[in-house]
This record gives structure tokens, C-alpha cells and sequence, in this order.
């Protein structure tokens, strides 16, 4: 089968949405499908998977005139690549239900596109799919064309099937296919030492809620807990995070790591004891799955994703910019031995 993306992938996007491309990309090419992959930060060139070629190409938008701009251009960029690609693709995939999925929906309504489109929205929230489509003065034609033109729609978490049902949007088929992560050996036991060891993954950004992370490790020693903190990733919020850590006294106890290899991240999630993700917002957060996976309990907040899985037994959900509670989850984890925590 050939199988059009329209979305980024890493390394060239850091992001759980670009890293489920990535491997959706590979997945495919192993099993002999021929891929093309449109994005706006792609180069155009070819991804080596284990001998095949995925075939990469750039979408060109621009900044001027701001999101209307940014969406006017995007659209013709999907449309040059339709047209390029005609005859040589057999279905359309998009990650996120927004700028591509609602571009090549137009276009299957103006009967230009006539091959199966299948979209899979990233995440609910302020900053997710549902949120976006709510922000244009024509929500309800686009809602209109999505449910006529997708195929069918892949949901990945609660919470976003919860908004798109709200919003009205009724596609031909909806699937439930959770985020899937490589599954590694478990380590036999947790680090041995008295010391608890968080860990953070993710953009340093005001959706992943790190402030309010920040600000309850800052609060868990008054407690007599002993803990480190590991930050790792980048983002727009990171001069300001680095300032809140300092001022909040952190300096000795959390690290700023900045963007590491997937190995790494992989290897911080070992060595620590939980991996905390307070988001404000999320779809189904992959570290949050290869932390489990790798044997490490969590603390996530109840945002409609993966907190819906958590138990007593893999952790411990707290609400949404909830300090008190974060820190007691954190003083909780803190007070069970490495033997409970394993």
C-alpha cells in the first residue's frame, strides 16, 4: 500500500505526536508499504528504514498575516503535494485533526481527492484538536466536512473522543488504538539509595504544568522527604522555569538536562524511582507509556489520557495544577520503600 502522512516526526520535531509518526512511519515501510511523509519541518530527502526508503518532503507556510496566513499558505502546500503525488498514494493519514486533516476534507468535499482519509487528533484540553477547530469563525462547516470526508477517525485517548463527541463531529468509523511504545527489558529492581529520584519529560512549555511541578518538589522537603528532581527537554518556558527553580531555593536538588537521545530519556526513566507529568493538557503521553513500560510508576494529572489507566499499583493521578495534592503524591512515593516501589 503507498500512505500519504501529513505530520512531522522526529528527530526533526521533538513531541509524543512526532515520536508516534516516527514509529508508525517505521512500522509501516518494515511491512513493504511505500511512504510519504509531508511536514512543515521536514527536509526533503529520504529516511532510511532498514533498507527502505521513506520519502520525506517540506511543506512551505509562512508567518504573515499571522494563523490566517499560516493556514492559507498550509493549505495550498497540501494541495501542491496532492498534486504531485496523484496516482502514487492509496490513502491519506494525518496526525492531528487540524490544518491537514481539515485540508484535505475540503478538498475530498470539492471531489479533488477521492482516495481514504484517516485522522488521528493528538490530544484534548486548551491546546488540543477539538480547541483549535473551536477557534475559526466556521467551526461548524469544517465539523460538517470532517464528519462526511474522514474515514475514519483513530482516537487515542478518553478525553479527546469526549470533545470531538461534544463538537458534533460524527465521522463513518471511529477506532480506539491507543499510543504504542517499544517495549524494552524491565530492570530487575529500582536505584538502591535513600534519596527519591524524579524524573520530568517533555517541552518546557505551560501545558506540561512544570511551574506547578516546581513549586510542590519545593514544598516536599519541609517534609522531611529527601528527592532530586531531572528535567529533561526544551521549550519556550525555560529561562523561566530555570529563574522559578532559583528562586524557589532548587538549585541543589533539580537539573535542567535540555534535549537528550531517545537512549538517554530511556535511561533517565531507569535510573529514576517515578516519572512525574503534571500536564495541564495531553493526549496520551508516550513517556508516560515507556515509563510503565519500563517498570517506573508515574504521577500524572487527570487531563483524559493516560491518568484514566492509572491504578494504585503504576501510581498516582492528582487534578489539574493541584500543588497540594501533587506534593502529597510526591511525599507518598517518597514514603514507600524501594521494595513497594517496585
Amino acid at each position: 500500500m503507498r500512505i500519504l502522512v501529513f505530520g512531522n516526526l522526529t528527530p526533526y520535531v521533538p513531541g509524543g505526536a512526532e515520536r508516534q509518526v516516527r514509529l508508525l512511519v517505521e512500522g509501516w515501510s518494515r511491512l513493504g508499504h511505500e511512504i510519504t511523509v509531508v511536514g512543515t519541518h521536514l527536509p526533503d530527502s529520504d529516511l532510511d528504514v532498514d533498507g527502505n526508503a521513506v520519502h520525506l518532503r517540506r511543506a512551505s507556510v509562512t508567518g504573515v498575516a499571522g494563523r490566517a496566513g499560516r493556514a492559507v499558505s498550509y493549505f495550498f502546500s497540501v494541495c501542491r503535494a496532492i498534486y504531485r503525488l496523484r496516482g502514487r498514494y492509496d490513502l491519506i493519514y494525518c496526525r492531528f485533526l487540524t490544518d491537514s486533516a481539515c485540508s484535505v476534507a475540503f478538498l475530498k468535499h470539492l471531489k479533488m481527492v477521492s482516495r481514504p482519509l484517516i485522522a488521528c487528533p493528538a490530544s484534548a484540553g486548551p491546546g488540543g484538536d477539538a480547541e483549535f477547530l473551536k477557534g475559526f469563525p466556521f467551526t461548524r462547516f469544517l465539523t460538517s466536512i470532517l464528519s462526511a470526508h474522514c474515514d475514519a477517525i483513530n482516537l487515542i485517548s478518553p478525553g479527546i473522543e469526549d470533545e470531538f463527541r461534544r463538537l458534533g463531529i460524527r465521522p463513518s468509523r471511529w477506532s480506539h488504538i491507543h499510543n504504542g511504545v517499544m517495549q524494552a527489558p524491565v530492570p530487575e529492581r529500582m536505584p538502591d539509595n535513600e534519596t527519591l529520584r524524579l524524573v520530568f519529560v517533555g517541552g518546557l512549555r505551560q501545558q506540561k504544568g512544570v511551574d506547578v511541578l516546581l513549586e510542590s518538589v519545593s514544598k516536599a522537603p519541609r517534609t522531611g522527604v529527601r528527592l532530586t528532581l531531572d528535567l529533561i527537554g526544551d521549550g519556550p518556558d525555560r529561562n523561566q522555569l530555570v529563574g522559578q527553580a532559583g528562586r524557589l531555593q532548587l538549585g541543589t536538588i533539580t537539573r535542567f538536562h535540555g534535549v537528550l537521545s531517545v537512549g538517554e530519556v530511556a535511561e533517565h526513566v531507569r535510573n529514576s524511582h517515578v516519572l512525574v507529568l503534571p500536564s495541564r493538557w495531553e493526549g496520551m503521553a508516550n513517556v508516560a507509556l515507556e515509563a510503565l513500560a519500563a517498570g517506573r510508576p508515574v504521577i500524572v494529572s487527570r487531563c483524559g489520557g493516560v491518568d484514566r489507566f492509572i491504578e494504585p499499583a503504576n501510581g498516582w493521578t492528582v487534578d489539574i495544577d493541584d500543588r497540594e495534592a501533587l506534593t502529597d503524591a510526591i511525599v507518598t512515593a517518597a514514603s514507600l520503600s524501594m521494595h513497594d516501589l517496585e
